[in-house]
C-alpha cells in the first residue's frame, strides 16, 4: 500500500478512533474517497476539476467535492456499489475503450484464460466462465486501493463463478495469484 493511502487511512484512524469495520477507498479527481455504510465520510480535496468523459457520464460540469459526492451516490444507488446490493454481472459498454470492457470481451472471444480483477467487499478475485463479471465490478471502478469484506459481495461473487483470493480480509494482491 502506496504512503499516501496509509497517511489517508491515519487520518480516518484518528478522526474516528479506529477505522470503520466497513471501509472502502478509492479515487476521483485524483482525491482518496473513503466511503462506509454506502456514503462519503472523507475525501482529500480534488486535482483535478473538469473531464470530459466524467460529464459525458453523469452529465457534471465540474469536479468538486459535491459533485463526487453525488457520484458515489448515485454509484451506491444504482449498482449497489459499497453495499451489500452491489451488482456483480453487466455486459454494458460504459466505454469502448474501458480496461473492463476489452478484459471481458477478451474472455469472452477466449483470448485469455481469466481475469485478475479486485472488487469493494471483495478484494482479489478471479474469473474465467462468466465475462460480465469483470464488467460488472469494473465498470465504474476506476481504483481501489482498500476494503474490508462484505460477505453479500462475496457470496454473489461466488454464486457468479468467480474465486474471491481471501474472504476472510478482502486482501488486493493480483500478484499472488
Amino acid at each position: 500500500m502506496s504512503e499516501k493511502v496509509n497517511n489517508f487511512l491515519n487520518k480516518i484512524k484518528k478522526e474516528y478512533g479506529k477505522l470503520p469495520q466497513d471501509l472502502h477507498v478509492t479515487r476521483k479527481a485524483c482525491a482518496l474517497v473513503a466511503i462506509s455504510e454506502g456514503k462519503v465520510i472523507t475525501m482529500e480535496e480534488p486535482e483535478i476539476h473538469h473531464c470530459p468523459l466524467f460529464t459525458s457520464l453523469f452529465s457534471y460540469k465540474n469536479m468538486d467535492k459535491n459533485t463526487i459526492e453525488k457520484k458515489f451516490d448515485i454509484q451506491v444507488k444504482d449498482w449497489g456499489m459499497f453495499t451489500c446490493n452491489r451488482h456483480i454481472c453487466d455486459e454494458k459498454i460504459i466505454v469502448p475503450f474501458g480496461a473492463s470492457e476489452m478484459i471481458m470481451y477478451a474472455l469472452r472471444r477466449k483470448n485469455i484464460d481469466a481475469a485478475v480483477v479486485v472488487c469493494e467487499g471483495a478484494g482479489t478475485v478471479i474469473t474465467a466462465e462468466e465475462p460480465g463479471v469483470v464488467q460488472g465490478i469494473g465498470a465504474y471502478m476506476n481504483g481501489l486501493f482498500y476494503t474490508t469484506p462484505i460477505p453479500d459481495i462475496i457470496k454473489n461473487l461466488q454464486n457468479h463463478k468467480s474465486i474471491v483470493l481471501s474472504p476472510p480480509d478482502a486482501r488486493m494482491d493480483q500478484a499472488e495469484v
